[in-house]
């Protein structure tokens, strides 16, 4: 018998470690809730772009890139549990699953954002 967790069990592990180590954004909104809702309507490497936006030395949106960390963060979880999205690549930051995201396959595609939603789901929960 394996000791294998389930996709929601590694989604809530990662939600949990990053519960209180996310910031309000720039407004003092939640980012948490308007993350899922930014991807939904703007597409996944939309809302990374977004996250990614530089202004001077920094992220323009830290709320935002803080979140793009935790998705990250969450893809190679799932890779050290045996249910990597994205084969062997490794991903170490928001921009390198952006470059991911613009070679990967339609089916690759689609299923990091489901994952990615299916994630945010839970870490929203979780954070809010």
């Amino acid at each position: 018998m394996t000791n294998r967790k389930t996709l929601d069990q590694i989604r809530v592990a990662v939600s949990l470690r990053a519960k209180g180590r996310i910031g309000s954004g720039n407004e003092g909104g939640d980012k948490i809730k308007s993350f899922p809702t930014m991807i939904q309507n703007n597409g996944l490497l939309g809302a990374l772009a977004y996250a990614c936006e530089l202004k001077g030395s920094g992220y323009k949106n830290q709320a935002e890139y803080k979140m793009a960390e935790f998705i990250v963060e969450y893809i190679n979880e799932l890779k050290s549990n045996n249910y990597s999205v994205t084969g062997n690549d490794d991903i170490e930051k928001p921009e390198s699953l952006i470059e991911y995201l613009t070679k990967c396959t339609p089916e690759q595609f689609r299923r990091i954002n489901a994952e990615v939603l299916a994630f945010l789901n839970y870490f929203r929960r979780f954070a809010s």
